[in-house]
């Protein structure tokens, strides 16, 4: 491996794992999921790069549904709410699943994004009666 990759790593004593899972067809990221159970799941969209391999996005999202069908009780699947396919996609029966997105539907949302002269994105962050001003520390 290169240099860029000498602080990546997992050991025993690791507490938290990020995984992006992919797939190509059925079935694969149910095999990914076998390897390594995640507890909280994310779906950021369901776009049409994969209709290639897929031939729908309708079909991507049955596959994309893999990585959020056998979250455990005590997990959560946090799905774009604003991506018609998302939301139809829950967890295991007792998990949590959390929308995001800027429409009013979704159960943590995004008002008044915009970039600052600095360029840094800052925007309302609301959940519930919760409502927090957010500016992010990067520039882009």
């Amino acid at each position: 491996m290169g240099d860029e990759f000498e602080d990546a790593r997992v050991e025993a004593g690791s507490r938290y794992l990020l995984l992006e899972m992919g797939a190509r067809g059925l079935g694969h990221i149910d095999s990914l999921c076998d390897i390594a159970r995640p507890t909280i799941s994310t779906v950021l969209g369901v776009g049409s790069a994969h209709i290639g391999e897929f031939g729908s996005r309708e079909a991507t999202a049955h596959a994309k549904a893999e990585i959020v069908r056998d979250i455990p009780a005590h997990g959560a699947a946090v799905l774009n709410g604003d991506d018609p396919l998302a939301p139809a996609m829950p967890g295991g029966a007792d998990a949590a699943v959390i929308t995001f997105g800027f429409g009013e539907h979704c159960d943590v949302r995004a008002e008044q994004v915009s970039v600052q002269h600095n360029g840094r994105p800052h925007f309302a962050l609301i959940q519930g009666k919760d409502r927090r001003r957010i500016e992010l520390r990067v520039h882009g």
